[in-house]
């Protein structure tokens, strides 16, 4: 009887080992770090982090079946730093020229509501680009979310696509849309 149940817990710490490795190091960490959660959602698989002059990002997975990446960077808030918790707009329409290739967007906020109960966030902003740097190569269109939680991290999401009926499929799919999101 004692064999069989430290068989089986054995079992579920293989199991429970080997899915967080799945996540790089850093990238599992930071997510600890910044109190957050996320899960590669299913007919998705990781793809390497292409160094770029654009914009740095931590992790990125892609769609098996449909021409769609998303990558994803989570930038810790700095407490002691001067308006730390109110940069995420900014850094998105930063992160948006660089992108563009310069194109002037206008962040749209998420609703307070929605963004509370769907990422356990303070705050989000969204913006949509057309991919004219090295950090869209081989896509068209760049969507650009960003949540934030006040004094812990913003974490940006960037959908890289061509077909905008592709992005409204993965909008519409909450375990890809939720994928990263705060405790």
């Amino acid at each position: 009887m004692k064999s069989a149940i430290l068989a089986i817990c054995l079992t579920v710490l293989l199991h429970v080992s080997s899915s967080s490795q799945i996540l790089p190091k850093m990238f599992w960490n930071s997510l600890q770090t910044n109190k957050m959660v996320y899960a590669i959602p299913s007919n998705y698989s990781q793809t390497p982090v292409i160094k770029n002059g654009d914009v740095e990002y931590d992790f990125a997975i892609k769609s098996k079946d449909k021409q769609l990446e998303i990558r994803y960077k989570i930038r810790p808030i700095i407490p002691l730093q001067q308006n730390s918790n109110n940069l995420s707009d900014a850094m998105l329409l930063t992160m948006a020229l660089n992108i563009s290739g310069g194109k002037m967007v206008e962040p749209q906020p998420f609703p307070p509501q929605s963004v509370k109960d769907e990422f356990k966030a303070d705050k989000g902003f969204t913006a949509m680009v057309p991919t004219k740097s090295e950090f869209g190569k081989g896509y068209k269109m760049c969507m650009i979310n960003v949540i934030h939680k006040d004094n812990i991290a913003d974490a940006y999401t960037f959908y890289l696509f061509d077909n905008p009926q592709i992005l409204m499929q993965v909008l519409g799919n909450s375990e890809v849309f939720h994928a990263l999101k705060f405790k």
